[in-house]
């Protein structure tokens, strides 16, 4: 009785070491599935924000492409310069003007010169004007310029005008208007176009709510850098917004 007893016991601890260690593996199997499910449920959770954020983008996308973008063009006509010397024309308040009839509330504004001697600039205005009516910081610049650039007043300051650019200019129709009575000094503006070059032929500004987006003291300039006649100019600004 002993006997069987005994061996009845091991089969009992054989049996249950046995499943023991099944139910351990199935322990460590939920485990892993658990681990496994978790890292699912965290792509998931990750590649929902990822793909809120893309629908958030799209949206914005499609709501600014849907927003009527607006050009408006015109010219600032009949700016006169004096000639004999460079002559700067403030037209902060055309460019405004302009600005105002477009009905464009908020984008740019650009304000371009179409001439090779002329630039357009911004800088403040200095309320102080020197006896011929210019203002402080444009004398200023011109004294500046004229040690970088010197006014070419006569043959061999620069390479500019050439033979072949006379000939050109001479085969005009309205030559007369370049070289009065066939006067070749009258085209020695290399200096006109090399100080241009410089300053730049544009300037772009902010239009915020309506208006042109400077300070108090920021306005917008046209320079006329040939001195050798007093002509026309024209300005062309051009205002893209909504």
């Amino acid at each position: 009785k002993e006997r069987i007893n005994s061996e009845n016991l091991e089969e009992l601890n054989e049996i249950s070491n046995k499943n023991i260690t099944e139910l351990n593996t199935n322990i460590k199997n939920l485990k892993n599935r658990l681990d496994e499910e978790k890292e699912i449920q965290s792509k998931l959770s990750k590649e929902k924000n990822e793909a809120k954020q893309t629908i958030n983008f799209l949206t914005e996308m499609k709501e600014t492409l849907e927003k009527k973008t607006e050009v408006y063009k015109e010219q600032i006509e009949g700016l006169m310069s004096k000639g004999g010397k460079p002559t700067y024309i403030n037209i902060t308040k055309e460019v405004n003007e302009i600005i105002a009839k477009s009905g464009i509330k908020d984008g740019i504004c650009c304000v371009i010169s179409p001439h090779t001697t002329c630039a357009v600039f911004f800088e403040e205005f200095t309320h102080d004007l020197m006896p011929d009516g210019k203002e402080f910081l444009q004398q200023d610049l011109d004294n500046c310029l004229e040690k970088i650039v010197p006014e070419q007043n006569g043959w061999g300051t620069y390479y500019y005008p050439g033979v072949k650019h006379f000939e050109d200019v001479e085969s005009w129709p309205d030559a007369e208007k370049y070289l009065p009575g066939g006067d070749r000094t009258a085209l020695l503006n290399c200096d006109a176009h090399l100080r241009s070059t410089l300053i730049g032929s544009s300037a772009t500004f902010e239009v915020d709510n309506g208006k042109l987006g400077v300070g108090t003291t920021g306005y917008v300039y046209f320079v006329d850098y040939d001195r050798t006649r007093s002509r026309s100019r024209r300005c062309k600004v051009v205002i893209i917004g909504e």
